[in-house]
């Protein structure tokens, strides 16, 4: 599997597991040209903004140790004009992050932070 299809497989993971979690999914890769979102979705009354990474082990670090300042800085760019493309004022917004470890093809870990950074 190379590297697009490893994150794509992340995805479709990420996408189960926040449809388990009761999110309802409105748009998975949000892309303008300055860069990507990789979820938009809706928990209860917030708009969350889910970026997801994964990863084949922690050789590199975690999954969450690759969402840095900058990155965190890129999400909230592209969120807020996600909210001004679509004319959503008056909404309650999020950011989470979801960590993926996987092990084998069908055996993977997920784990879901809420809230995960500010704007």
């Amino acid at each position: 599997m190379n590297h697009k299809d490893f994150g794509n497989h992340g995805e479709e993971l990420a996408v189960a597991h926040l449809i388990d979690q009761g999110y309802d999914i409105i748009q998975v890769n949000y892309r303008i040209r300055t860069g990507e979102v990789d979820i938009v979705a809706k928990d209860g009354e917030y708009l969350c903004f889910v970026e997801v990474k994964t990863r084949h082990n922690d050789e590199f670090g975690s999954p969450f140790e690759a969402i840095t300042p900058s990155k965190q800085r890129r999400i909230i760019k592209l969120a807020k004009l996600y909210l001004m493309e679509n004319k959503l004022t008056d909404i309650s917004i999020r950011f989470d992050v979801i960590g993926i470890m996987v092990e084998f093809e069908d055996k993977a870990k997920i784990e879901l932070i809420k809230d995960a950074f500010w704007a």
